[in-house]
């Protein structure tokens, strides 16, 4: 069954029953108050769901079969953070978008049942970025990370394979993860570490940032650290014992510095 989305002409009923002596008083508040009931009214069974649960991301042959359903857009001057979210509650679908898209950026944007795979590489390009698909997450960011970082990832991924048997068992196993809203990518790698029971010896060099909260589906540990390495054009590598990790800039995704330089 097609399954679509009327976002804007929500957002609109609900503005209007604000009266406008109030709406510049409002308007900073309201907006965010807006946008997190139209999350709850469009989120499957939410509102049962207690506000600490993780959301259930469709994964594997789920997933794929969930990117190509198909939704019916109608965004009007909509933040780019709150359209992607709201789009990951109804379809259940992880979307990435990288730490250089500015996800307070307005969008005009309209899909008449078309298929999320088709849909955000569309959107991407609009915004002057790019979306693919990651395992079970489509990521969305510069155009020239988003054509190399496959190709890192396999390289990464061969790697892991000549390590000990029980090395690449331990991070083959696909785990979520979560974080609150003012977390910095530093606080994430120190969370992986303990979580996978590995050293990253240069944690400690990756700049400073404060990300917005999520969640993500079940991941390996390549993909979840080359996620968060990404838009600081950066890899990693394993070391010989495949007990530590080191964090290495990649002339493939940009980079040409230590990520601390960046």
């Amino acid at each position: 069954m097609t399954k679509s989305l009327h976002i804007f002409s929500a957002i609109r009923f609900y503005q209007r029953a604000i009266p406008r002596r109030r709406a510049a008083a409002c308007s900073g508040v309201c907006r965010l108050l807006l946008w997190g009931l139209l999350a709850l009214l469009i989120a499957p069974g939410a509102p049962g769901a207690s506000a600490a649960e993780p959301p259930t991301f469709l994964t594997g042959p789920a997933f794929r079969r969930g990117a190509a359903q198909q939704v019916k857009i109608a965004w009007r001057n909509a933040p780019l953070r709150d359209a992607l979210g709201a789009l990951e509650a109804q379809t259940h679908l992880a979307i990435w978008l990288d730490r250089r898209i500015d996800p307070g950026q307005t969008i005009d944007f309209n899909a008449e049942n078309e298929p999320i795979e088709q849909l955000l590489p569309r959107l991407a390009k609009q915004i002057s970025a790019a979306a693919i698909v990651l395992d079970s997450v489509f990521y969305v960011g510069p155009a020239e990370t988003a054509a190399a970082l496959p190709g890192v990832l396999q390289e990464r991924k061969r790697e892991l394979r000549r390590l000990p048997a029980e090395v690449q068992r331990k991070f083959a196993i696909k785990t979520a993860s979560q974080w609150p809203d003012l977390t910095s990518p530093r606080e994430l790698l120190d969370a992986l570490q303990a979580k996978r029971r590995i050293r990253i010896n240069n944690a400690k060099d990756v700049p400073h940032d404060l990300w917005a909260g999520r969640s993500l589906p079940p991941l390996g540990l390549v993909d979840q650290l080359q996620l968060i390495l990404a838009g600081y054009d950066a890899t990693f590598r394993f070391a010989d014992d495949g007990k530590q990790i080191i964090i290495t800039p990649s002339r493939k995704l940009g980079g040409d510095e230590p990520a601390a330089k960046k």
